[in-house]
C-alpha cells in the first residue's frame, strides 16, 4: 500500500470511528422515544399498531347494486378502492392501524394513487394517530402494483443478466417510484432460492438458483430500495424456493434439515441482516426439521405441522437468536388459504404473535363497516391470551416498539401530508413514475437478461428482406400485443425494414395443428415459437402447451426452414428440456404482454413487461444477447 492509499485508509477508518458514536446515538434515541410513545398508548392501540390492513375493495354500491353483484359473481368483495371514503376514513380513525398493503386494483393511475395514499395518511393522523406503513408488492416481473410505473423484467432476469449493480438500479428505480406516490414499504426483495423447478409460485421471482447469488442480489436490491426513501422488505423467511405447492391455496412443506437450510435457504436471509435490513417477511410454510409442534386444522380436525407463521422455534430462536435480526418481522398474507383454511382469524394472529411476528399482514378483510366486528374479535383474542399468559405483554411491547422505531428512524413520524400540497405532490408523481430514464433502465435491463441456450447452425440474428414475413406463435392473446411493439420499434430504430410483415398465432388450448396455423407455417419466412410452462405437468405429453409447440417445430422440419427458426421460453426456463433438438433457442424470464392499444400507439400507459420486446430484439439483432442460466434445469 503506497502512501495516499495508507492516508485514504486512515481517513476512511477515522470516518467510521467518528460516525459510529453518532450512529449508536441515533439509534439510542430512536430506542427511548419509541419506548416513550408505546408507554403512552393504549393497549387497545398496541394491538392494532401491530396490524398492517388491506383497503383492496370496498362495497361502495346501493343494496340494490350490491346484490345484483353477488347474484353476478358469489365473490364478489365490493368495488376497488381508488379515493378515500368517509368509511374507511372512519375506520382509519378507529383503529389506528400501523400499516396498509396497497393492490393494482388501488394504484392503476398514478395521480389517483397519490391522492388516495396522502388521504389514507391524512385520515389516520387526524386524531392523533401515528403516520401510516403503506406498502406494495412492487417485485418486477409478474409482481407489479403500480399501474402506470416502470415494468423491471423480474428477478430471475436480473439474475440471468448477472449484475449486482442492475439489482440495485431496479431497487432504486422501484423505490423512486414508490416514494413519488407515497409509499414507504415495498414488499421486496423476494431473497427465495429456487432450488425446484416444481415450484408453483415463486420461480420467476426468484433470482435463481444459487444461494450466493441470491444473497448477492437480494441485498443489492434492498439497498436500491432503501436509497430511495423507502423500507425494503425480504421474504419469505425462511424460503419458499423448494417449495412444490403455493401457499396461497395449500401450506407447503420442506423436508430439509439446519445443516441444509444453512446452506441455501437461510444465507440469503443472512446476508440481508448483516447488510442491515429493518424489515423480514415470514412464510406460511412447514418445515419440520425446524419445529415440529402441531396445531389442529379446523378444515378437517387432524393435527399439522406448524408454519413458521407460528413457530417460536423459527421465528425467535433461529430468526432473531441465531440469526441476530432484530428488525421488524411482518407474517405473509394471513386470507392465504395456507391460513385460512386451518385456523380462524383471531386464533392466527394470537398464534402468530405468540411466535414472535410483530406485524400481522392482512389478518382479516376489510370492506364495509360491518367488518369492524373482524377487528373487534382480533383485539378480544389477543386481550384474552394476555390474561390467560399465552401472551406476553413484554413481548408484545417489544414488536410494537420495534414497529414504532422504525418508523422513527425512516422519518416517517415527522412526514406532513396536508390537502394544499395534494396537487403539487401529483405533478411530482407524474415526473418520476414511468418517466423516460427509468424506461430506458427497463429496457436495458431486460435486454440484458437474454439468454442465447444455443445457436447451433448460426440462424441468428434474423435478416428478413423487405417482403418477407415473420411469425410469432405464442401461448396467450396478450404476447401478441407486445410482438407488435417490438416489431414496430425495431423497423423505427432501423433494425428491420419497414415492409417486413408480421402474423401472430396464439395456440392458447389447443392440442393440434389446424389448417389457419399450418396455413400461416407455410407463409412465414422465419418462425418465433414461444413457449412456457404453467407447471411441471404442462411438460409432460398430452398438455397443449407441450403438444402445440412440438407439432410446430416437426412442421417447420418438415418444411426444411431449421435455418429460419427459433424457439423462445418466455416464462420459467425449465420447459427447454423439451426442446433439446431445436437448433436455436432464447430464454426471456417473463412473458408479461401489453394491451392493444399501447403496443399500436408504441406510447407505454400502463403495466407490460419488456422481456418479450427484449427478446425479439435479440432475434433480429439489435443486441447480442449476453445472459446466463440463472438455475440448474434438471
Amino acid at each position: 500500500m503506497n502512501g495516499p492509499q495508507r492516508m485514504f485508509a486512515g481517513f476512511c477508518a477515522l470516518v467510521v470511528l467518528l460516525s459510529c458514536p453518532l450512529a449508536y446515538a441515533a439509534q439510542t434515541n430512536a430506542r427511548d422515544e419509541a419506548q416513550t410513545i408505546v408507554t403512552g398508548m393504549s393497549l387497545r392501540d398496541k394491538i392494532t399498531q401491530l396490524l398492517f390492513m388491506d383497503f383492496r375493495r370496498w362495497m361502495t354500491l346501493s343494496g340494490e347494486e350490491t346484490i345484483a353483484r353477488f347474484v353476478e359473481d358469489p365473490q364478489y368483495g365490493g368495488e376497488p378502492v381508488t379515493e378515500i371514503n368517509g368509511e374507511i376514513a372512519a375506520m382509519l380513525q378507529e383503529y389506528r392501524f400501523g400499516g396498509v398493503i396497497l393492490f393494482s386494483e388501488n394504484l392503476k393511475n398514478t395521480a389517483d394513487a397519490v391522492r388516495l395514499v396522502r388521504g389514507i395518511q391524512r385520515a389516520a393522523a387526524l386524531k392523533g394517530g401515528l403516520p401510516l406503513f403503506i406498502g406494495a408488492d412492487q417485485e418486477g416481473g409478474n409482481i407489479t402494483r403500480l399501474g402506470q410505473g416502470t415494468c423491471l423484467p423480474g428477478n430471475m432476469a436480473i439474475g440471468a443478466a448477472g449484475s449486482t449493480e442492475y439489482a440495485y438500479e431496479a431497487g432504486a428505480v422501484t423505490g423512486r417510484e414508490l416514494h413519488a406516490v407515497g409509499l414507504n414499504v415495498n414488499f421486496s426483495p423476494v431473497a427465495d432460492v429456487n432450488d425446484n423447478p416444481e415450484n408453483p409460485i415463486i420461480n420467476l421471482r426468484s433470482f435463481g438458483s444459487d444461494p450466493d447469488k441470491v444473497s448477492q442480489m437480494a441485498v443489492s436490491m434492498a439497498r436500491g430500495i432503501e436509497s430511495a426513501g423507502v423500507v425494503p422488505v425480504g421474504k419469505h423467511f425462511p424460503g419458499h424456493g423448494n417449495t412444490s405447492s403455493d401457499s396461497h391455496t395449500s401450506l407447503p412443506r420442506v423436508e430439509k434439515d439446519l445443516d441444509v437450510l444453512r446452506e441455501i435457504e437461510l444465507k440469503p436471509f443472512q446476508a440481508l441482516i448483516d447488510a442491515g435490513i429493518q424489515m423480514l417477511m415470514c412464510a406460511h410454510i412447514q418445515f419440520p426439521a425446524l419445529d415440529s409442534t402441531t396445531f389442529r386444522s379446523i378444515s378437517d380436525g387432524q393435527e399439522a405441522v406448524v408454519p413458521a407463521t407460528f413457530s417460536r422455534a423459527i421465528l425467535r430462536d433461529l430468526l432473531r437468536g441465531e440469526m441476530g435480526f432484530d428488525g421488524v418481522i411482518i407474517t405473509d398474507a394471513m386470507n392465504m388459504d395456507a391460513i385460512a383454511k386451518n385456523i380462524t382469524p383471531a386464533d392466527a394472529v394470537v398464534r402468530a404473535l405468540a411466535a414472535g411476528a410483530d406485524m400481522i399482514c392482512m389478518p382479516v378483510e376489510l370492506r364495509s363497516p360491518s367488518d369492524a366486528a373482524r377487528i373487534e374479535e382480533i383485539i378480544l383474542a389477543v386481550v384474552d391470551a394476555l390474561q390467560q399468559g399465552y401472551l406476553s405483554q413484554a413481548e408484545l411491547d417489544q414488536s410494537v416498539e420495534r414497529v414504532v422505531r422504525l418508523k422513527i428512524k425512516t422519518g416517517l413520524m415527522d412526514v406532513k401530508v396536508d390537502a394544499e400540497s395534494d396537487d403539487a405532490a401529483v405533478r411530482s408523481a407524474l415526473e418520476v413514475v414511468g418517466g423516460a430514464a427509468h424506461r430506458a433502465k427497463e429496457r436495458e435491463i431486460a435486454e440484458a437478461a437474454i439468454t442465447l441456450v444455443r445457436d447451433e447452425h448460426s440462424v441468428l440474428p434474423f435478416r428478413p428482406k423487405g417482403g418477407e414475413v415473420v411469425l410469432v406463435v405464442t401461448p396467450y392473446a396478450n404476447e401478441t400485443a407486445s410482438a407488435l411493439f417490438a416489431m414496430n420499434r425495431l423497423k423505427a430504430e432501423g433494425t428491420v425494414p419497414e415492409d417486413v410483415s408480421l402474423e401472430t398465432y396464439v395456440y392458447r388450448g389447443k392440442s393440434l395443428m389446424e389448417e389457419d396455423l399450418s396455413a400461416a407455417l407455410e407463409r412465414a419466412d422465419y418462425v418465433i415459437l414461444q413457449t412456457e410452462m404453467s407447471g411441471t405437468a404442462s411438460l409432460l405429453p398430452g398438455h397443449w402447451l407441450t403438444d402445440l409447440p412440438k407439432a410446430v417445430w416437426q412442421n417447420v422440419q418438415a418444411a426444411g426452414k431449421e435455418d429460419r427458426f427459433v424457439h423462445a421460453s418466455i416464462g420459467a426456463p425449465f420447459d427447454i428440456v423439451n426442446y433439446t433438438d431445436c437448433p436455436a433457442e432464447l430464454l426471456s424470464f417473463g412473458c408479461v404482454g401489453m394491451s392493444d392499444a399501447d403496443a399500436a400507439s408504441g406510447i407505454i400507459t400502463g403495466k407490460y413487461g419488456p422481456n418479450l420486446p427484449a427478446l425479439l430484439g435479440a432475434v433480429f439483432g439489435a443486441f447480442r444477447p449476453t445472459g446466463t442460466l440463472p438455475v440448474n434445469i434438471r
